[in-house]
């Protein structure tokens, strides 16, 4: 459901970002900052374990 609905939609953001901003490198940074934060979110909610070895 999730891939769909946000899948599908992406053409769309994409020229409605470009269309609103002028700049077409727009969806390549939005792209950019949800894999910053989809990062940062990993890191936060995944602790380090400390028994694991290196």
């Amino acid at each position: 459901m999730a891939m769909a609905f946000f899948g599908g939609t992406v053409p769309m953001v994409a020229v409605a970002l470009i269309v609103a901003t002028a700049y077409k490198l727009a969806p390549a940074l939005y792209l950019a900052a949800a894999g910053v934060i989809s990062f940062a979110v990993v890191l936060i909610t995944n602790p380090l374990h400390e028994d694991v070895p290196a």
